[in-house]
C-alpha cells in the first residue's frame, strides 16, 4: 500500500481513482466487446450447424427418397395416361376399321342398285326422263293391206306413271314431272 500512498501523494486521491475509472472502463469495455464478438461468432456457428445439419446424409438421402418417390408418382402417372391414350387410339382405330368395312360393303350395294338401276332403265321399265315407273306396255296387232298383200304390223303402246306415252317409238304425250 506504500506504492498507493505515494502515488497519492505525489497526485492526490481524485487522479488515481479517475485513472482507475478509466481503466476499469476500458476494461468494462474491452470484455463487452470481446463478448459481444463471440455471441455473434457463437450465433454465426450455430446457423452454420443448423444448415449443415439440412445437408446431413441422413436428410439427404430422406429428400432424394422423397424425389424419387415423387417422380416414380409422376412416371406412373404419365404411363397411366399413356396406357389410358394407347387403348383410346385402339379403340378408335377398330371403330375407324368398322366404319371403312361398312363403307365397302355400301358402296357394293350402290354399285349393285346402279348396275339394277341401268338394267331396268335399259329395259325401259322406268320414264327415261324422270324415273317414274312404267304403267302399261302393250302390243297391238293391226292388220293392213300394203300393195295388194296383207301385212300384220305390231304397234307398241308404252305408257308411264308421270304421263308419258309413247307409241312405236313416237311420244305422244310429255312428262309432267320433268317439265319437257
Amino acid at each position: 500500500m506504500d506504492l498507493y500512498n505515494t502515488i497519492a501523494s505525489w497526485t492526490g486521491w481524485p487522479a488515481i481513482v479517475a485513472i482507475l475509472l478509466l481503466a476499469g472502463g476500458y476494461a468494462y469495455w474491452v470484455i463487452n466487446s470481446r463478448s459481444e464478438q463471440l455471441k455473434e461468432k457463437n450465433e454465426l456457428l450455430e446457423a452454420q450447424l443448423t444448415t449443415l445439419k439440412n445437408y446431413s446424409p441422413d436428410i439427404l438421402a430422406q429428400r432424394l427418397a422423397d424425389r424419387l418417390r415423387i417422380l416414380n408418382e409422376e412416371l406412373e402417372r404419365l404411363n397411366a395416361d399413356h396406357e389410358a391414350s394407347r387403348e383410346s387410339i385402339r379403340n378408335k382405330e377398330a371403330e375407324l376399321a368398322e366404319v371403312k368395312a361398312q363403307i365397302g360393303k355400301l358402296s357394293e350395294q350402290l354399285a349393285k342398285a346402279q348396275d339394277l338401276l341401268q338394267t331396268v332403265s335399259d329395259a325401259g321399265l322406268v320414264c327415261p326422263k324422270c324415273g317414274a315407273p312404267l304403267e302399261v306396255r302393250e302390243y297391238h296387232s293391226e292388220l293392213v293391206e300394203y300393195q295388194g298383200r296383207e301385212l300384220d304390223v305390231d304397234h307398241e303402246f308404252i305408257s308411264y306413271e308421270c304421263g308419258l306415252e309413247i307409241i312405236d317409238g313416237n311420244v305422244t304425250s310429255n312428262c309432267r314431272r320433268s317439265g319437257s
